[in-house]
This record gives structure tokens, C-alpha cells and sequence, in this order.
């Protein structure tokens, strides 16, 4: 049930990609659900819930965030000029 939210996440992401501008939503929703599932996680992880190797899926996770900020903060400087 999980990995189908994740494809309609992602579905929704890569239709949005092929327009020129970035709806805010769509920026939040591309920010906020990486966020969950890596605090989700290095939540488990810490209590030893899960194999550390899960830490690999959250440094993807982190690296997803840090391209929804620097396509947002592309697409304000787009803006701006």
C-alpha cells in the first residue's frame, strides 16, 4: 500500500516536470514526502527496528529534497530576472 502512494507521488511529479512552472503544492508535496519516509527512516533505524542499511534509502531521500529546493530556488531566480 505504500509503494502505491509512492507511484501516485511520483506519477504526479514527473507529469508536473514536463511543464515550465512548478506549482507550489507540487513543491511541497515534493519536499514533504521525502521528508516523512526519512524521518521514518532514521526514526526506525534509532530504535533498531530496521537494518542500518535503510540509512542508504534516507540519504536518497535527503538528495531528492536538496532537487525539489535547488529547482525551486532555479525557478525564483527564473522569476526574478
Amino acid at each position: 500500500t505504500v509503494g502505491l502512494l509512492l507511484t501516485a507521488i511520483g506519477g504526479v511529479q514527473i507529469a508536473a516536470a514536463r511543464r515550465s512552472e512548478v506549482p507550489r503544492e507540487l513543491a511541497i508535496l515534493g519536499v514533504g514526502a521525502p521528508l516523512a519516509l526519512l524521518l521514518i527512516d532514521l526514526t526506525y533505524v534509532a530504535k533498531r527496528r530496521i537494518s542500518k542499511v535503510y540509512l542508504l534509502d534516507a540519504l536518497a531521500q535527503a538528495g531528492l529534497i536538496g532537487l525539489w529546493v535547488a529547482a525551486v530556488a532555479a525557478a525564483g531566480d527564473a522569476e526574478r530576472q
